[in-house]
C-alpha cells in the first residue's frame, strides 16, 4: 500500500513538474483537457471527490442570514451595555470599567517578589 502510495504521489509531482514546463498556451490546453475529464466524471479527483461527499455524515444545516445578523447584534448590545453587563465606558473598541484604579503598577505574580 505505501508504495502504490508513493508512486501516485510522484507521479501527480511529475505531472506537475511537466505542466509548469509547459508554454501558457499549451498550460491552457492541458487545464480545458483537465476540466473536460473532470466534467464527464473521469477523473480521478472527481471519483475521490465523491467517494469522500458520500461517506462524509451530513454537516449542520446553514444558519439563515437575517437570523445570525440579529443574534449578532443582540450580542454586541449586550456586550456594550446589556442589564446584566458591567458599568463602564467605551473608548473605540476598548472597555475601561468603572471602580478600578488605573494609576498603579499592575500587581505583580506570585513568586516575582526580589528575593535577598
Amino acid at each position: 500500500m505505501e508504495t502504490v502510495l508513493a508512486s501516485l504521489g510522484l507521479f501527480i509531482c511529475v505531472l506537475l513538474l511537466v505542466r509548469m514546463a509547459l508554454r501558457p498556451r499549451a498550460r491552457e490546453r492541458l487545464d480545458r483537457v483537465g476540466r473536460t475529464l473532470r466534467g464527464q466524471g473521469v477523473a480521478l479527483y472527481g471519483w475521490l471527490a465523491g467517494l469522500i461527499r458520500r461517506r462524509r455524515a451530513p454537516g449542520p444545516a446553514r444558519p439563515d442570514p437575517k437570523a445570525a445578523r440579529q443574534l449578532a447584534q443582540e450580542a454586541i448590545r449586550r456586550a456594550r451595555g446589556g442589564s446584566s453587563a458591567p458599568q463602564g465606558e467605551w473608548d473605540g473598541n476598548v472597555f475601561r470599567p468603572r471602580g478600578v484604579d488605573w494609576s498603579g503598577p499592575p500587581a505583580g505574580r506570585p513568586g516575582d517578589e526580589p528575593r535577598d
